[in-house]
This record gives structure tokens, sequence and C-alpha cells, in this order.
């Protein structure tokens, strides 16, 4: 495993234990790096975190605003890692961005993202 996997897995992981902003640290180490579409899904993958991690604090308009920024990246970039299974992630902060945006009760159960066991991660 070279070490943009090891820091992809290691954000991953620390996202999928809630812990926001373990995960936004780690990750922030690796866009650093990175250029193009690369750098593009894994600051989605930090705004997706930091989004959570306001929402938690009860930062609803911040947590929104990063939520729409981080959804984008994602899913323009998603077709590059397929090591990952985000279908989960997406839908879910889909539907919460329309509750937000809508008033509507939410709900706080956030999804993880899965790893699959492929080539690296």
């Amino acid at each position: 495993m070279n070490q943009t996997d090891e820091l992809y897995k290691s954000g991953i992981l620390a996202f999928n234990r809630k812990e926001y902003f373990a995960a936004h640290e780690i990750l922030e180490c690796l866009y650093h790096t990175q250029t193009g579409s690369d750098r593009e899904f894994t600051q989605g993958l930090i705004q997706i975190a930091v989004a959570f991690y306001h929402l938690s604090k009860n930062n609803f308009l911040g947590g929104k605003k990063l939520l729409v920024k981080g959804i984008i990246r994602i899913k323009n970039n998603q077709a590059n890692f397929r090591q990952f299974k985000l279908e989960k992630l997406i839908e879910y902060v889909e539907n919460l961005i329309f509750n937000l945006e809508q008033n509507h009760e939410i709900s706080l159960c956030f999804p993880s993202i899965e790893i699959l066991e492929t080539n690296g991660c």
C-alpha cells in the first residue's frame, strides 16, 4: 500500500469512527500533495467531514454550505475512486441538504464510507 492509499484509509477510518476533525486533518495532509481531480475529490471529503463536525455542534448554516460544496466535488470526481463505496454517503448528504433547505427535521445519523478491497486501499 502506498502513502496515498495509507492516508486515504486513515482518513476514512477516522471519518467512520465519527472523528470528523481528525479525518479532516489526515486528509488535508494528502490534499496538499495532490493536483487535479484527486485534489478535488479529497477536498470534497474534507468538506463533508467538516460539515458533519459543524452539524454535530448545531452549526446548521455552516454545515449546509460545506455539504453543498463537498458533495459536488465528490460526485464530479467519484469515478476515479472506485475503491470507496460512496452511494450511501451521496444519498444521505443530498437528502440532508434538501431537508436543511426546507427547514425540515433532520436526522444526524451520519453514514460511513466503505473501503473496498482492491488494488491499493
